[in-house]
This record gives C-alpha cells, structure tokens and sequence, in this order.
C-alpha cells in the first residue's frame, strides 16, 4: 500500500486505479471512456491522463489562488508524488503527460504544491526549473481545452465557494455528458441549448436557447444542411451537418464560438492574435456563425423564430 492507504500504482490498471485514487474524476473519465473506448481498447493510459488528469490539474493552477483551489491541488499532488513511486511505467507517464515541458507560468502556480519526489526530478531534468517559476509568475495560463469535463467537476466542488461557470478557465466542448434528448427536454431546461454544426461539434452554425426556438426540430435539421451547404461543404462529405441539444452555462467560453473581430481577422489570414479571443463566452443570446452575411444571419432568425418554414 503507498503512504494514502492506496494499493501500488500499476501500469497495466493504471485508468482504473486512477479514478479509485480520484473519485471526484469518474464523470470526466467515464466520458473520455464512452468517446475512445473502455481500459484496454482505448487509446492508452497516456491520452487518458492527459485528457482527464492532466486538464483538471491544468484548470486548477490556471485559476486565482483560493482556499477550495487550493485544497484540492494539495490534495491532488499528494496522489500524484504517490504514483511516481510506482512503476517506471507509471512514473514515466506521470512525467511525461502531467510536468514535462511546461510553460514558466505553470511552474510558478505549481511550485507550492509540489511534494519532495516531483521536487527532486525537476531538480535532476530541468535544473532551472525555481528560476523559470519565478519568472512566469506573471505570465497568463495556457489555453485549455476542456474536452471530457474535468471543468464541471472543478466547478462543482468549488461552487459553494461563490465558483461560477465564468469563474473557471478552459473552453468547453459539447459533449455527450452535457446532451439533452430532445428540443422539448432542451425548451424545459434553464441552460439548454439548440446547437447547429458542421463535422459534428467542430464548427458551429447557430447556437440558440431553446427555449427562444419556435421551430421544430426537423425544420433545424433543414437549416443546419443548408448551412453546411451554403458554407461550400461538398454533399459527399460524411457528418455534413447535425443538430443537437446541449446544455452550456452562462459565462463559459464555447469551442469555435468566435467574434466577428476573430473572424475578420481570419479572413485576412492572421490565426494568432493575443488580443482578439477565439472561443467567446455564451451570454445566453442567440449567435450566428460570422462567416455568414447579414442576410444570411436574417434568414437565420426568422426560421428560429417560426416565420420562415425553409431557409
């Protein structure tokens, strides 16, 4: 057993060891596990804790010091100096997905939780590694992509703390996890949400309440096609359009939600600005995909709105 009460870590059941040692991951886990396969059929360990693992660590240190954030990073880096004690599998893993190469701003939100062992390597690999955290301590977080929902998991841990949607960092991804049934079960819940796209939830059309949505879902089902049509998807591509109902906060920020700044920006072909946000954050209100015209945007509401029957 480790120092926790924790039997050994090992690499062959690390996925499920993983969970038993951090209860609170389950949803996030059982999500990457419907979406890549189950322990043994997905794509390894590896992407599991960096998909899982590695992004609730990352949201943690991204946000302000508290004492909720706090405790669990403690609590978190108390496990995780436990599974660089097991095997050189596990260890390597833990390495590789969660403390290799990261940012100094990382390092500098780090630094006071890190237990002896995690201490002690950084020293051996990466010799500067309390000059570079000094140096990032101003530095902004990276991006993170949340895409299993360690965020909602953070989120419900820290919301009796004042915590809200806005509060915590990454961008969200529609997700199954977060899906309703139908547009009635979407109409009938607070945060409900009707999402048209194109390849799935790669890039959105119109993101809607649904309860504003007077259409019905097989009129969205022909307004999504024709979208992905006007926006010169070939008819022979799989997955060209699709509908579906999601429940998204108040103030969380929305994988491919862009502004018009960021869409103008690239249409001139610059991708990377640091002043202009690529994943807004949904505010409730009804938003078109930029890269249709205001006339498009028109024809858009007034098929939400139930005047017009067929875009």
């Amino acid at each position: 057993m480790t120092n926790l009460g924790l039997p050994p870590f090992e690499y062959s059941r690390i996925e499920t060891q993983i969970i038993e040692a951090f209860p609170k991951l389950r949803p996030a886990a059982e999500e990457y596990w419907m979406g890549e396969g189950w322990p043994g059929d997905d794509p390894g360990p590896h992407v599991f804790f960096s998909e899982v693992v590695s992004t609730y660590f990352e949201i943690l240190l991204a946000m302000p010091p508290g004492s909720g954030r706090n405790r669990l990073l403690g609590q978190g880096f108390e496990i995780i100096d436990q599974m660089l004690m097991g095997d050189t599998s596990v260890s390597e893993m833990v390495w590789i997905e969660l403390m290799e190469g990261r940012a100094r701003w990382w390092l500098a939100r780090v630094q006071p939780f890190l237990g002896r062992k995690v201490q002690d390597a950084l020293d051996e690999y990466r010799p500067g590694w309390r000059t570079e955290a000094m140096d990032g301590s101003s530095e902004r977080p990276d991006e993170i992509v949340d895409l299993c929902g360690a965020g909602d998991i953070v989120l419900e841990q820290l919301r009796s703390e004042g915590i809200g949607p806005r509060e915590v960092p990454g961008v969200r991804v529609p997700r199954a996890g977060r899906s309703l049934s139908s547009l009635e079960s979407a109409r009938r819940d607070d945060n409900g949400v009707a999402f048209l796209s194109c390849f799935g939830t790669t890039d959105p059309y119109v993101l809607a309440p649904a309860s504003e949505v007077a259409c019905e879902h097989a009129t969205l089902i022909e307004l999504a096609n024709d979208l992905a049509q006007l926006n010169l998807v070939s008819p022979g591509e799989s997955e060209p359009s699709e509908v579906g109902y999601y429940r998204i906060f108040i103030g969380e920020r929305v994988w491919r939600m862009l502004g018009p700044d960021y869409a103008a920006a690239l249409r001139k072909g610059v991708h990377r600005t640091p002043s202009l946000v690529e994943h807004e954050a949904w505010e409730g209100l009804t938003w078109l995909s930029p890269f249709f015209p205001p006339a498009i945007h028109d024809r858009i509401r007034l098929v939400l709105s139930g005047q017009l029957t067929r875009f």
